[in-house]
């Protein structure tokens, strides 16, 4: 399994998003070449926050008061790219298999779900439905660039692994339009566990108990900058 804590940043990114909203009316995961501050990105959103950690671009002159629904898409989880291989080559015993991924994928995916639905099921005015229409808004959160350092897999044997770093990986949540499908509003940021003074036991229920606790974190944030969003004239 794994393990993450977020990385202190100084200033969250949801008190930039109300400041660049009233102003206007790395790791892997993001990469050098992205819009700056201030910049639009290929497909029309204004960008309110760039640097090596986080992204934040929004539509500009969108009122977006008028949507009060919501459809929730089951997240997405993706390795960092040649993960598998890099992991294998090192530990000769207890190989990941393809089946120990797609176990991974599945328990991420069901962790980010939970966190981002049950706090939008709070959201004042608004309703999580499966039926668009022009006043609902789709929410697409996914995780990419994954990267694992102690996977709790099946193995033979008695099998401890200590580690002071679990991983990473990147939150690449998307907000459309339901019917038409433009996007919205788009949130990059790259999350890594901290590394520790001293090695740690990894087990797989203490790593699903810190991965729910930084998702949890994460999610905390993403509602208070859209709360903020909506609240703008």
């Amino acid at each position: 399994m794994y393990t993450f804590t977020l990385r202190q940043t100084p200033i969250p990114w949801y008190f930039l998003l109300v400041w660049g909203l009233m102003s206007l009316s790395a790791c892997s995961g993001i990469p050098a070449d992205q819009p700056v501050r201030g910049e639009l990105t290929h497909d029309g959103l204004m960008t309110q926050k760039s640097d090596r950690n986080s992204q934040l671009q929004i539509k500009q002159d969108l009122n977006w008061q008028r949507y009060d629904k919501i459809i929730v898409e089951p997240s997405h989880v993706a390795f960092r790219k040649n993960w598998e291989r890099d992991y294998n080559s090192d530990h000769r015993a207890g190989r990941i298999r393809p089946a120990d991924m797609e176990a991974i994928r599945e328990r991420m995916g069901n962790i980010v779900d939970q966190a981002v639905t049950e706090r939008l099921a709070d959201v004042p005015g608004m309703t999580i439905t499966s039926q668009p229409d022009n006043n609902t808004l789709l929410i697409k959160p996914n995780v990419i660039n994954l990267d694992v350092s102690a996977p709790d897999i099946n193995t033979t044997g008695i099998n401890r692994t200590y580690v002071r770093s679990s991983g990473s990986l990147t939150m690449y949540l998307e907000i459309y339009d339901a019917t038409s499908g433009e996007i919205l509003a788009r949130w990059i940021e790259d999350l890594e566990d901290r590394e520790d003074m001293y090695l740690e036991w990894s087990t797989r229920a203490s790593n699903t108990a810190d991965a729910k606790r930084v998702v949890n974190r994460w999610a905390d944030e993403f509602l208070t900058g859209f709360n903020a969003l909506r609240m703008q004239p």
